[in-house]
């Protein structure tokens, strides 16, 4: 007969799966542009609600801290499938109506609705693999990235077919409905920390250890990576359609650096479980130096092998941040805040974003790539810096 554990094991898995099916769905907040083109909006109105949708985020994720605090992960996730279903249904009936409607829809309920579904899924199901948080937070994330490649690219040809009015609504019941499955199935795992231990853990953090030095400079690290992959990521097809690939070529590289970036979640992952955050750190800044390097060579000497390869590994650099974050928000943290730090260190996502605006901005605005990736090459080096001190600082602690 089946021992205790068998059933345990069975039911961590489920509900990895079913988290993981949570964030595909919510993943398709990086599906924006395509329906951005559908909706007719121009260049900057579409990154202003992509903004702003980034910027919610960060706002939901904390939000989901403090009601998982004062409720429970069902409730945060009922939250989220409310926004969610509210959002879409918004753009289903008025998208079109005017600019203010996909902001608020997409932008501003949508958004908030990532961010806390993103927190409290990832948070909950790694409870149920305090010893292979890597491994969970690897297979989650896959799925948050994979949305924007699979889904989104289903829900292109869905609104090409039927229109938005019907993809819009499918999109809000179906979207609500997965994250309803997942919020009525969760049960917190039977070995987690007491009440006591949780009291314990909060007495002994407060604000100022958000402060501290090897927090901020996790931080600041993360920012500079995260706004020199994304530079790239966002851009690899355009970027090779100027070293002179055909649009064949370009279209399969947006796939290969897809991939690389969803291979990257569940090897980081199982890295860290392996072995710790610094290793995960090294090697991600490391392959982060190097791919800007070779893809400044590639525009200065025009060469587009070069470019492709390190475009391949710039999303599998980029595809380590997010498990890094979750990784090692858990270990840094404990049980009792991990939900409150992983928001904060999320938080990151939006200044890096806009850290990448700013570079494309200053030095990406003409024919020639070549001062913008030196530009993030100096930047990365800059980032390998910040690690260096985190080392000594996480040494000493």
């Amino acid at each position: 007969m089946p021992d205790a554990g068998h059933y345990r094991n069975k039911r961590a898995l489920a509900t990895l799966g079913l988290g993981t099916a949570a964030l595909f769905v919510l993943g398709l907040m990086y599906a924006w542009s395509l329906y951005a083109d559908f909706l007719d909006l121009g260049r900057a109105e579409s990154s202003f609600v992509f903004s702003t949708a980034l910027c919610l985020f960060c706002v939901g994720s904390l939000l989901a801290a403090r009601i998982t605090a004062r409720f429970t992960v069902r409730a945060t996730v009922a939250v989220s499938a409310a926004l969610l279903l509210i959002g879409f249904l918004c753009l289903a009936f008025f998208a079109k109506c005017a600019f203010w409607v996909p902001w608020m829809s997409f932008g501003l309920l949508f958004g908030t609705s990532c961010g806390i579904g993103y927190n409290a899924i990832v948070t909950s199901v790694n409870g149920w693999y305090p010893g292979r948080s890597g491994f969970a937070s690897g297979i989650l994330l896959l799925g948050f990235g994979l949305s924007a490649l699979l889904l989104g690219e289903a829900t292109h040809l869905s609104l090409d077919a039927f229109g938005w009015h019907a993809t819009f609504c499918v999109l809000a019941v179906g979207g609500a409905a997965v994250l309803l499955v997942y919020a009525f199935w969760y049960r917190p795992p039977t070995r987690r920390a007491s009440p006591k231990e949780q009291a314990k853990q909060k007495a002994a953090f407060n604000f100022r250890d958000y402060l501290k030095a090897d927090l901020l400079l996790f931080y600041f690290w993360r920012i500079i990576v995260l706004g020199g992959c994304i530079t790239l990521v966002g851009a690899s097809s355009s970027e090779a359609l100027l070293l002179g690939a055909s649009p064949l070529t370009a279209s399969l590289l947006v796939g290969f650096v897809a991939t690389s970036n969803g291979a990257s979640r569940i090897v980081t992952g199982l890295v860290f479980d392996r072995t710790n955050i610094r290793v995960v750190m090294v090697l991600t800044t490391s392959l982060a130096l190097a791919s800007l390097a070779c893809i400044t060579l590639a525009f200065l000497f025009g060469n587009l092998p070069l470019f492709i390869g390190a475009a391949v590994a710039v999303g599998f650099a980029y595809g380590s941040l997010p498990v890094i974050s979750a990784t090692y928000s858990r270990v840094r943290f404990g049980e009792a805040e991990y939900a409150t730090g992983l928001a904060i260190l999320n938080s990151n996502v939006a200044f890096g974003s806009f850290l990448s605006m700013a570079f494309v901005a200053a030095f990406g605005t003409g024919a020639d790539r070549f001062a913008l990736y030196a530009a993030l090459f100096v930047a990365a080096v800059v980032a390998a810096l910040f690690l260096l001190a985190f080392l000594a600082k996480s040494r000493q602690a």
